[in-house]
């Protein structure tokens, strides 16, 4: 009975956390999980890893030493900590660093660049998890073999009768009546 709860409960952590991952696009109200894909911020950190970065408010105040992900030119997200506040034209730019870089980045950052700040919350690892569901064989591992298996499971469902055993039990009349089916 437990090694059967045991089997549901996976598939449908299997399911949810495939249909959670895909597309790197996670958001939970003004939070969003990130990849780490270098280890240029090592070793705050690491390769692998899965940050919670926050949608910064429009007034909100970047000083030195915060880390923030802005997106360059090519649309790639970059996640570096600020070194330097820049005045500019009356306006603020960051020149950024990452800590595992011997130098600062060529181009500044622009207010309107930044798409996160670092909240603190790293979980290692898990950004394989990822990379592996948005590859074609995650795909396939996480969507098509269990869509295959659930139509497999629906029809066998389907075709089996009231007195028929479905997986490895029977049915009866009894509980035919819990579910107003007439025999």
């Amino acid at each position: 009975m437990k090694i059967q709860f045991v089997k549901r409960f996976l598939w449908v952590l299997i399911i949810t956390l495939s249909l959670f991952f895909i597309g790197n696009k996670q958001t939970i109200f003004p939070y969003q999980i990130k990849n780490v894909l270098s280890g240029s911020m090592e070793p705050a950190f690491w390769t692998g890893s899965v940050i919670l970065i926050k949608t910064p408010d429009p007034d909100e105040k970047i000083s030195k030493g915060d880390v923030i992900t802005f997106e360059v030119e090519n649309h790639a997200l970059i996640t570096h900590r600020v070194v330097e506040v820049v005045r500019k034209e009356d306006r603020e730019q960051y020149r950024t660093k990452g800590d595992n870089n011997d130098g600062p980045d060529l181009e500044q950052v622009k207010p309107q660049q930044i798409k996160g700040i670092y909240t603190g919350l790293t979980i290692p690892f898990l950004g394989y998890l990822f990379i592996l569901v948005n590859s074609k064989f995650g795909s396939l591992l996480f969507m098509v073999i269990p869509g295959i298996l659930l139509l497999y499971l629906s029809i066998k469902l389907l075709r089996t009768k009231p007195n028929e055993p479905v997986a490895g039990k029977k049915i009866g009349a009894s509980s035919l009546k819990k579910f107003n089916i007439k025999n």
